[in-house]
């Protein structure tokens, strides 16, 4: 069972200059993902799943470079570190992708986001 990574995390800073930092280029979703995954080979990871944090209520009508980094990102990082890979891609482009369709330019940045993660091509995007 996988928790909200940074919320309220505590990482011991050997772990850090064992692994690195978190991966900027990830910029907004998937950071706490890759940053998990890289620490689990450096020591267990435990999370406290009754912990009570605020965290502020999900948007429904998400931003398209919110949308663009959630798909690349997932696309990215299901290849990189995950089993399945392709059922885990698809579940992400089948929930993800009919959000695109309500932003002008939405088809553009599906695009783009599929070609930039299954290339790896990570890093902030102009919108």
């Amino acid at each position: 069972l996988f928790g909200n990574f940074f919320n309220g995390t505590l990482i011991k800073r050997q772990a850090i200059l064992k692994v690195g930092n978190i991966n900027r280029d990830l910029f907004i979703w998937g950071d706490e993902i890759d940053m998990a995954m890289r620490l689990m080979y450096f020591a267990p990871i435990r999370t406290v799943l009754n912990a009570i944090h605020y965290h502020p209520e999900p948007v429904s009508a998400a931003a398209l470079w919110k949308l663009y980094y959630g798909l690349r990102n997932q696309i990215y990082l299901n290849r990189k570190y995950f089993n399945w890979k392709f059922l885990r891609i698809a579940k992400a482009i089948l929930i993800l992708g009919p959000k695109f369709l309500s932003h002008k330019n939405g088809i553009k940045y599906f695009f783009k986001a599929l070609v930039h993660g299954f290339s790896g091509k990570l890093g902030k995007l102009s919108f």
